[in-house]
């Protein structure tokens, strides 16, 4: 099965963004198709 995620970061703060980004990189290190926003 082929997995796309979007990450949306709503809130402005870094440490939000941060989260966001750790855990589109652990899912793109699986092999899923992310994209965050």
């Amino acid at each position: 099965m082929e997995h796309k995620i979007a990450i949306i970061a709503f809130a402005g703060e870094p440490a939000c963004f941060a989260h966001a980004l750790l855990n589109g990189l652990d899912m793109q290190a699986r092999g899923w198709e992310v994209k965050l926003i």
